[in-house]
């Protein structure tokens, strides 16, 4: 019976090039073909103009792809290493949300930061995982 070799193992280096290799590519194809029909149902629903929402949507999907493979270069030990101070930062922004936080969907619970509404709850999951 073949066994299945890893890409990353531990006696190897970890290089950004076998972390890329050992990335699950199916999974990040079907994401972009899911953020890919999302752009066209905005397209669509705006007749057929990428203004106001598919371009955005475009935008904000490649900036979401930009994060998730930096995120995923990171070493996992260095994510639990700031695993203390990433709780820390996201209890503070909880705080916050009660004293200076905007109203959306009936509740209180985010944070305007001109450029970008913030949940801080979603945070908080990660933090809480880590």
């Amino acid at each position: 019976m073949a066994t299945l070799i890893s890409p990353l193992t531990r006696n190897e280096p970890q290089t950004p090039l076998r972390k890329l290799l050992a990335i699950n590519w199916l999974i990040v194809l079907v994401i972009a073909g899911i953020g890919a029909i999302g752009c066209a149902m905005l397209y669509s629903v705006a007749d057929g103009a990428w203004r106001p929402w598919a371009l955005t949507h475009a935008i904000r999907i490649g900036a979401a792809f930009g994060i998730f493979f930096i995120v995923a270069l990171i070493d996992i030990r260095r994510w639990f290493q700031f695993a203390f101070p990433i709780y820390l930062i996201a209890l503070l922004l909880l705080i916050a949300v009660e004293f200076v936080g905007s109203t959306g969907g009936g509740g209180q619970r985010w944070l305007d930061l001109k450029f970008m509404r913030l949940q801080p709850s979603e945070l908080m999951k990660v933090s809480l995982i880590l």
